[in-house]
């Protein structure tokens, strides 16, 4: 048990410098937002490519038909697309081999599975195989945030574990790699953040494969397909980031907020003090005015109480006790 501060100035501070930290921290995940778009914006870049590529390789003079996308691909395309197969399964085991910060799951069957996919729907056309290249891409690039994304929250959780303990405490003690994993890889809602990024890259790469479908069917010039999908590719680009970034921040939520009743459970804090965050919804608003904020450490609201929440809790000293 730490000796606790029982003067009224001292935990007005405290809350006001908890506000400080909301602000901090929303401005934190607002940086973290320009990383994630940074890889969207290359997956665009990667994917008009893949397109305008086999408009120019495929089309005839009277444009790319559908007559031209349901043909065979060539065995060079074939192992084309093997080959960067191939690569991605090996960037796959490298990131789940990955030490010093998180113990990555290993969702190597999330990859295996829709290489296994695309390897058999590319060989039927064109079309298809363009879907599959553009698959490919997609796969790429959801690992590298999920990368990101896993650090991100490693960073956090263990950030806030210091943070309280600098709070709280004297200092702060080693946190196992295998602890910090379990709270970054929790299931939350039947789900863990892993599997709601690749569920969320999954509705992405269906839109597009309608998208893609309805142009081919109209038979239209390469150049303009080209120029018709680029606005319906660049919203869909954006929902998918949107979706990513909504999720970052969620459980970059989740996991602080573990960290912070994990460390008011080990300093013997028994309340805590619900902070809303500047643009806070009526539902928190109402938690952070009921009782002036202050639960036990067992009642205390679930955080987030939703999507984008940035609300965080802190430490509470009841003095008639």
């Amino acid at each position: 048990m730490v000796k606790r501060k029982n003067s009224d100035d001292y935990w007005k501070q405290r809350e006001a410098d908890e506000r400080k930290w909301i602000e901090s921290n929303i401005k934190s995940g607002k940086d973290f937002d320009r990383l994630i778009q940074e890889h969207y914006d290359t997956l665009l870049q990667s994917i008009n490519k893949d397109i305008s590529d086999q408009y120019t390789h495929y089309a005839k003079r009277e444009g790319y038909t559908l007559a031209e996308a349901r043909k065979k691909v060539s065995e060079e395309d074939v192992k084309a697309f093997s080959n960067e197969a191939k690569r991605l399964v090996a960037k796959a085991r490298t990131i789940y081999k990955k030490k010093g910060k998180v113990e990555y799951a290993d969702f190597s069957d999330e990859v295996n599975t829709r290489l296994r996919l695309y390897n058999a729907t590319m060989r039927i056309n064109r079309l298809e195989m363009l879907k599959a290249q553009i698959g490919l891409e997609m796969i790429d690039n959801n690992m590298d945030i999920y990368s990101a994304v896993a650090d991100h929250l490693n960073d956090k959780y263990i950030n806030e574990l210091e943070r309280q303990a600098g709070i709280l405490a004297d200092s702060a003690s080693n946190v196992k790699a295998a602890v910090t994993a379990s709270i970054v890889m929790a299931t939350t809602g039947n789900a863990n953040f892993s599997e709601r990024l690749w569920a969320n890259s999954d509705v992405f790469k269906a839109r597009l494969d309608q998208l893609l479908t309805k142009q081919m069917v109209q038979g239209l010039n390469p150049t303009v397909i080209a120029r018709d999908l680029k606005p319906y590719l660049k919203d869909e680009v954006k929902n998918a980031r949107y979706v990513t970034e909504r999720l970052a921040r969620t459980e970059t939520s989740r996991v602080q907020a573990q960290a912070q009743l994990n460390s008011f459970r080990k300093y013997g804090y028994k309340y805590a003090k619900w902070i809303a965050e500047p643009s806070a919804c009526k539902v928190c608003a109402s938690i952070a005015t009921t009782n002036d904020g202050i639960y036990t450490v067992n009642d205390v609201p679930t955080q987030p109480v939703h999507p984008n929440c940035m609300c965080s809790i802190s430490a509470w000293y009841d003095e008639e006790e």
